[in-house]
């Protein structure tokens, strides 16, 4: 699923200044587009939204968009993460016919789910205005559609229409938002907000109908494939809850907020945790454009070396270069984004005050920062023990992240403030250890797990 790397890499070797800005600014939106969507237009309305409406209704707002991107992403992530690899093998194989069969299908759950789980949450236990209630389930719904339309984005190679498809989104949400914040309140913003993901939704869908061939297969036969992976399904929830589980839990703590509808959080420890993980934009950039792309050439390379017969030397050669590229990549990574995150924490007064929040944040995003730089370097360890089809260990991984981050975080939170936000750094820091283990032990047992256990496959999606 690498595919759009190859492309937006094309700009960097132009060799001037303007290609290889415009490579990481693609790059950036690629990989990032979905949640950066929302925390910039978050970010926006928190400074902006209290001169157009009330400070409760602009807090309502901004907390009902949290609830849908935290729930949706838990409740669709078995799905869409079984739906990538299934649209991986299909690329594969050279056949993508089924993929507008796909979108369709994940589109229909995605709003499915919201009449499932949003429509009874915002209905019956949230206690809020009609009104509200149905435009928070219908923002559910959009939400959840474009987590499905992301996961064919890195497929297409035309990066400048996915780029300004976000863009364009992006500004007619923050318009509509203030545009209807005054008159309708939240469910106005609401209504705002939505208009945007429409119109980026549409726009996504549209050029991925042209990407591929409009042809209709059996949803009975797509489904076949999905149950060949029930344990990335089971690593996928792990890995959603993982991300939530300490939010959710500190919305229990003593400095908890509790909103008109019965709602609960706590706006301190989200904005610095938010805040904290857009830190990462450049680990997430510069994987995009070049790790996983250089990593896929040399693992594609060993992959064709074995199905061409080559001696045992050469397969070493070729072994050998996928460690080193690897290992190169994940320190280019490592310097870039260990510069960003030392930086955010010793301006993080300075950050701080831009966005607007308290100062009794400052603390909370220091060490979310630090724990954010092991979670996104955890993050793309799992990536590239996909690559090697390590799908047990994904799972017993995310399921590691998930009960250490709950364990760790709810330790944190008897101790009192001093230590809110330690939880989630121990929890990243541990993770990550574990899955650096893993992937040294892949490196090193790689003809195994090509010719015994049979486990690894080249995606070629180039």
């Amino acid at each position: 699923m690498a595919g759009i790397g190859f492309v937006l890499r094309d700009l960097v070797r132009r060799d001037d200044l303007l290609g290889v800005a415009r490579a990481y600014g693609h790059s950036t939106v690629i990989s990032c587009a979905p949640w950066l969507f929302t925390v910039l237009t978050l970010a926006a309305l928190t400074l902006l939204g209290p001169r157009f409406t009330t400070m409760d209704k602009a807090m309502l707002f901004r907390l009902l968009i949290i609830y849908n991107f935290a729930f949706s992403l838990v409740l669709t992530a078995p799905l869409l993460h079984t739906a990538t690899r299934v649209f991986s093998d299909s690329i594969y194989r050279r056949s993508v016919e089924p993929t507008v069969t796909h979108l369709i299908l994940l589109l229909i759950a995605g709003y499915g789910s919201g009449i499932v789980f949003a429509a009874p949450f915002y209905v019956f236990v949230a206690d809020l205005a009609p009104g509200v209630a149905v435009a928070a389930v219908v923002n559910y719904m959009l939400v959840c559609g474009i987590w499905a339309v992301s996961i064919f984005l890195s497929a297409i190679k035309d990066y400048r229409t996915v780029t300004m498809s976000f863009l364009f989104g992006l500004a007619i949400s923050f318009i509509g938002c203030l545009g209807l914040a005054s008159a309708y309140g939240t469910s106005g913003m609401l209504w705002g907000f939505s208009l945007g993901l429409i119109l980026l939704q549409a726009s996504l869908i549209a050029r991925i109908l042209s990407e591929f061939p409009s042809v209709l297969v059996s949803p009975g036969e797509i489904w076949r494939e999905y149950r060949q992976y029930p344990i990335i399904a089971l690593g996928a929830l792990a890995y959603g809850l993982g991300i939530w589980i300490d939010k959710w839990i500190m919305w229990f703590a003593p400095e908890r907020h509790k909103m008109a509808g019965g709602l609960i959080f706590y706006p301190d420890y989200d904005g610095a945790m938010f805040l904290a993980f857009m830190t990462t934009i450049p680990a997430f950039a510069v994987f995009t454009l070049t790790a996983e792309t250089d990593f896929f050439e040399r693992y594609y390379d060993y992959h064709q070396g074995i199905r061409r017969h080559a001696s045992l030397d050469r397969i070493k050669t070729t072994e050998r270069a996928v460690a080193s590229t690897l290992l190169g990549a994940f320190r280019n990574i490592a310097v870039i984004q260990g510069t960003v995150t030392a930086l955010a924490i010793l301006l993080a007064p300075q950050i701080i005050s831009v966005f607007g929040v308290t100062t009794l944040q400052i603390s909370m995003f220091r060490i979310a920062a630090l724990g954010a730089y092991f979670h996104v370097m955890f993050m793309f360890t799992t990536v590239n023990l996909a690559y090697f089809d390590q799908q047990a260990t994904n799972l017993r991984l995310h399921a590691s992240f998930l009960l250490a981050n709950a364990l760790f975080t709810w330790g944190a939170a008897q101790l009192g403030f001093r230590f809110y936000g330690y939880g989630y750094f121990l929890a990243s820091l541990t993770a990550f250890a574990l899955s650096a283990t893993a992937m040294a032990q892949a490196l090193t047992r790689m003809r195994y797990l090509t010719f015994v256990t049979g486990g690894s496959r080249v995606k070629r999606s180039r």
